[in-house]
């Protein structure tokens, strides 16, 4: 069963298209995590999935249920991790997680269950949250997205900001909610590193748009070229691109193009027969940060 699907979601806010036409499927039991580079669109898509915002045009289901016909039912089967969640540095952290269980309804007995789900030990869960590291933090943050039991996990950047070993406290734990807890999750990343051992699926979004969505292995095998192109006056380029049947995004002064570099001579032709001027047309893989098991350029990279 799928617990995320959406279709064709879009999002704009003013003239600028954050989340354009994706077609995001996630099953019941599995790890997904949307990966892209930094204003991808990653979080826009999370607080539409958690009913924070509105889309502009599309519909998502959970459970095969609409948030817009289906009110709030949906979304009481969902644990939210919102990004910079923050905690009292002041008080331990079994009791930040007793006062969110209080103002949620929720019991005691949930906050015990919660602490032992992301493995903080009693001692742990006793010291004041201002001596936790940064791993710990994030762990206890999961700790009260679970306060609820949720089926379903939605996490924006949970690894963000980590060092390594931080990063790898926060994979163990959601690795063991998927595994032996059978829940589902949906998460965040920038880094490929920092998700590849906890999730089974992926989606790339780059521009807002969904460039792939499959498995590790699959991702691993396919192509997904992209052509960098810096050219003057922008907004001349953007109208040829815009014009043209090739799909495309823009990040600030520089676009880049679904095409790989077979279509370099297409994509230069069509730019200088439209009165553009070309300055660099340069082939990529994805723009997936430095870090990352897939190289920002020129291919794949192994892991480091």
């Amino acid at each position: 069963m799928m617990v995320i699907e959406t279709f064709q979601l879009s999002r704009s806010f003013g003239k600028v298209r954050a989340v354009q036409r994706l077609d995001l499927r996630v099953e019941e039991g599995e790890a997904y995590a949307c990966l892209g580079p930094h204003g991808a669109g990653k979080t826009t898509v999370i607080r539409m999935i958690l009913g924070l915002i509105p889309p502009t045009e599309g519909r998502i289901l959970l459970w095969g249920k609409s948030l817009g016909e289906g009110g709030k039912e949906p979304l009481s089967k969902v644990g939210a991790l919102p990004e910079g969640a923050s905690l009292f540095p002041h008080l331990t952290g079994k009791e930040n997680l007793e006062i969110l269980a209080y103002l949620g309804g929720w019991e005691l007995q949930d906050v015990e269950r919660a602490l032992r789900s992301v493995f903080l030990t009693e001692r742990d869960a006793e010291r004041p949250t201002g001596e936790y590291s940064v791993g710990m933090k994030r762990r206890l943050g999961l700790a009260a997205a679970l306060l609820s039991d949720p089926e379903l996990l939605v996490l924006d950047g949970p690894c963000d900001g980590l060092d390594s070993a931080g990063a790898l406290e926060v994979q163990e734990t959601l690795a063991s909610l998927t595994r032996r807890e059978g829940r589902s999750i949906f998460l965040s990343s920038r880094r490929l590193l920092e998700v590849e051992k906890t999730v089974q699926r992926v989606g790339i979004l780059e521009g807002g748009r969904l460039l792939f969505q499959g498995t590790l292995q699959e991702f691993r095998r396919t192509p997904l070229p992209l052509l960098e192109v810096e050219a003057s006056p922008p907004e001349r380029v953007e109208a040829l691109l815009g014009g043209s049947s090739l799909g495309y995004f823009r990040s600030g002064e520089l676009f880049f193009v679904e095409v790989g570099e077979e279509g370099m001579g297409e994509v230069h032709s069509l730019l200088t027969t439209g009165g553009a001027k070309v300055l660099r047309l340069l082939p990529r893989r994805t723009l997936l940060e430095e870090g990352s098991s897939v190289k920002t350029e020129g291919g794949r990279g192994g892991g480091r």
